[in-house]
């Protein structure tokens, strides 16, 4: 950026889930002492969390996000079509919750374990 000449009057675009507006934003906010950020997610922690509040952070061997900045977006587009693209694992992704998260502990109601350990149809 800085061999292109780009100076305070640049905005950045970040099109992409968490990890692509945490690192675009950390930009924006370091760069030039803070230039503006458009923020585009398009995963759903993308849009619930990352995009919004203006914290921004950047991943190291010593920790997660121990260097970022407070840095608002001047806008946030949110397109719910992009979450279409999770509608085709969200039955795969279900699958694998039931079967790798810990039985419920069923003594406490009296039913005991009536399913060998593994969650029912609709107890997820």
């Amino acid at each position: 950026m800085l061999e292109n000449h780009f100076g305070r009057d640049t905005c950045l675009v970040a099109l992409g889930g968490g990890v692509v507006g945490d690192l675009v934003g950390f930009v924006a906010a370091t760069y030039m002492r803070g230039i503006p950020v458009v923020q585009i997610p398009t995963s759903l922690l993308g849009m619930v969390d990352a995009a919004i509040g203006g914290k921004t952070g950047v991943d190291t061997v010593h920790g997660k996000n121990p260097i970022g900045a407070f840095h608002q977006p001047v806008r946030v587009y949110i397109h719910l079509g992009f979450l279409m693209t999770l509608v085709r694992h969200i039955k795969q992704f279900n699958n694998k919750i039931r079967h790798a998260a810990p039985a419920p502990n069923r003594q406490r109601d009296g039913r005991g374990d009536q399913n060998g350990g593994h969650f029912g149809r609709g107890e997820l």
